[in-house]
């Protein structure tokens, strides 16, 4: 992965690494002005230089490094609040790291869960509404994350409950009716992203054949 790469992958991924900042921190975080998202985006960064395949999924790793460095952060100022923290990710042997992992993505299903269920969805609508054709789906999948990172189509849905077909179809070259049939896939795809839930995304980088192949044909390797 080259630098042009490397840069465009982190961008890909802003929304996830704000959202991993913001639940952290517990506090509404913004990318500009914010030390903590610089310091969770280098984390990112980080963890695509070190990331291993035996680690388990690119982003429950990576949210484990943004998560502890943006502790570190506020350990510094003070402003960290002793507790028992589930998400701390501490060297170990593998079987602890695994059983650790297990814990916090169990976590994580159960939080995206309750996203769904706020905006009316569920797993099971998820896996209906998936289209059976891979191509299709790749293409569904890469949509999804376009809009998360569309603010005004964002902001529609969690505002109004709905996707701006209208407005998507035009600026993103997809048909209404395909927006319409697959719209809950959609939703859920760009609630996953956009709030950060780490297990989803690794499930979706593999049923795609690694993180979008951005990350699958570089990260960890220079």
């Amino acid at each position: 992965m080259d630098i042009q790469d490397r840069n465009r992958f982190i961008e890909d991924n802003m929304p996830f690494i704000i959202a991993v900042a913001a639940r952290t921190s517990g506090r509404h975080v913004e990318r500009e002005n914010s030390d903590l998202v610089t310091s969770a985006m280098l984390a990112f960064n980080d963890a695509i230089e070190s990331y291993r395949e035996e680690l388990g999924g690119f982003y429950s790793y990576a949210g484990r490094i943004i998560h502890n460095r943006v502790v570190d952060v506020l350990r510094q100022e003070n402003r960290w609040q002793a507790q028992a923290d589930p998400l701390e990710y501490h060297e170990g042997s593998l079987a602890d790291r695994d059983r650790t992992q297990e814990r916090v993505d169990a976590l994580e299903l159960a939080r995206y869960g309750e996203i769904l269920k706020a905006h009316g969805l569920t797993f099971h609508k998820l896996a209906a509404g998936g289209p059976r054709h891979k191509d299709t789906r790749r293409m569904l999948v890469a949509l999804g994350r376009r809009l998360c990172l569309d603010r005004e189509v964002v902001e529609a849905y969690l505002e109004k409950g709905r996707l701006p077909y209208g407005r998507i179809a035009r600026d993103y070259g997809v048909s209404i009716k395909v927006l319409s049939v697959h719209r809950h896939y959609i939703a859920s795809i760009l609630l996953a992203y956009h709030h950060g839930v780490a297990p989803v995304m690794d499930w979706i980088a593999e049923m795609e054949g690694g993180a979008h192949d951005e990350k699958g044909t570089g990260a960890g390797r220079g």
